[in-house]
């Protein structure tokens, strides 16, 4: 392991070209497709233009609700806060 906590391994595979970076995914893939992300953000974007802004917190559980609506995720197992990138014209507090 180096300080980024790669295998080497798998670094001397990218720098002998053996995997092309752009088409390997680490983790998990996205949560939704680009359609269902954009319906979120417009929504969050209504609301905070009727001054109704959301903390991330709030943002995390209307996407843990969408996504048990869209049958993607059981009820019981609701996301978490950490780990989410925001931007900063999305509305929130």
């Amino acid at each position: 392991m180096n300080q980024l906590s790669a295998p080497h391994n798998i670094l001397s595979d990218r720098v002998k070209g053996r995997v092309d970076p752009q088409t390997v995914m680490t983790g998990q893939g996205p949560l939704f497709t680009t359609e269902e992300e954009e319906k979120l953000v417009d929504h969050v974007k209504y609301m905070a233009n009727l001054g109704y802004g959301f903390t991330i917190t709030e943002v995390v559980t209307k996407a843990t609700d969408y996504e048990v609506f869209l049958k993607k995720r059981p009820h019981d197992n609701s996301l978490k806060s950490s780990g989410f990138m925001v931007s900063d014209d999305v509305g929130l507090k």
